[in-house]
């Protein structure tokens, strides 16, 4: 999926509880059933670490929460809400789709920044979820702005977690290699 029409869904998308189509039939936000929106959502970035992190430390949204100083840091977002948890490798458990995928996944980011609902400080009136959609937008504006190659792997809904060609790559010539892959169709 290309990044700015999932950005569109995430904004679009109601607040609203709804069922997963699954057995287990669990109630969740729509932004996790549809998009993939939870706890521990995460972004591939091919980028400059040191300079990403000098980024968020110079943001005005972002506020360094915690670090070993060398491989991963913690960021709060300032209004709220969400951590942003920052790594200098890519967790192969946050690795999603067909084995290839996987694989590429590992092979072409160098960064991983997970969004964690874990500040005791909460945005008013916002759900966990939405505050995670809207750090994701923040983030996906960095990325189309600085035009850092970058992937979503978690960014299927709960209600389709086989449909591969939902996952976020940017730019979209990635995306469109990623689904030429997968036998997708554009």
């Amino acid at each position: 999926m290309k990044l700015q029409n999932y950005l569109d869904a995430l904004k679009n998308c109601p607040d609203e509880e709804v069922r997963t189509q699954d057995s287990c039939e669990q109630k969740v936000h729509r932004l996790t059933a549809d998009f993939g929106v939870y706890d521990n959502f995460p972004i591939f970035l091919r980028t400059d670490f040191s300079g990403l992190i000098e980024y968020l430390n110079s943001s005005r949204k972002y506020e360094l929460s915690g670090s070993d100083n060398k491989t991963k840091y913690n960021f709060d977002y300032i209004p709220g809400t969400v951590r942003l948890q920052v790594s200098n490798q890519v967790y192969s458990l946050c690795c999603f789709g067909t084995e290839e995928e996987k694989q590429m996944q590992r092979k072409n980011y160098n960064t991983t920044v997970i969004l964690h609902p874990y500040q005791k400080k909460k945005m008013p009136f916002v759900s966990d979820e939405r505050a995670i959609a809207v750090v994701v937008d923040d983030i996906a504006q960095l990325i189309q702005r600085e035009h850092i190659p970058s992937c979503f792997p978690q960014s299927i809904g709960w209600n389709n977690l086989n449909d591969y060609s939902q996952i976020v790559y940017f730019p979209d010539e990635v995306e469109i290699e990623m689904c030429k892959s997968q036998g997708a169709k554009q």
